[in-house]
């Protein structure tokens, strides 16, 4: 059976790079992630179904990471993310959203939870999302 693996990110240090760069290296292609920390900026989106497209905003912190929710796939077989988080600011109001980037202030924490089955994202016309398609 996998372990769990954990990864520890430093300031400066911006998430989804960081988080395919490590599943690259330590040959993560199907798992479940959750963390927290700090970042101070970032750039979320949600997405548009009507329009089939995602909608961008900028942030600047300081922010608390409360929470982190993701997983590992492959889409035509390079590592995929599907990444989540909710940030919390000074006055602990949250904002929250699909993680395009993100840039680590003090830390951040990560735990990977293998999965044994692969995730295989595809393409769907229908909602213009690249979804779990099929898993292995």
């Amino acid at each position: 059976m996998n372990q769990n693996q954990l990864l520890i990110l430093k300031r400066g240090d911006e998430l989804i790079s960081s988080i395919k760069k490590y599943c690259q290296k330590n040959k993560i292609v199907s798992a479940w992630f959750t963390g927290l920390g700090a970042a101070s900026k970032a750039k979320l989106a949600i997405y548009d179904l009507e329009n089939k497209e995602y909608i961008f905003r900028d942030v600047q912190g300081p922010f608390e990471i409360t929470n982190i929710t993701g997983n590992v796939g492959t889409k035509d077989g390079e590592i995929a993310l599907h990444c989540h988080i909710t940030l919390s600011n000074k006055d602990m109001d949250c904002i929250g959203g699909h993680v395009d980037n993100l840039e680590v202030s003090g830390t951040c924490e990560i735990i990977f939870r293998p999965l044994e089955k692969k995730i295989i994202r595809k393409y769907d016309s229908d909602t213009g999302l690249n979804l779990i398609g099929d898993i292995s």
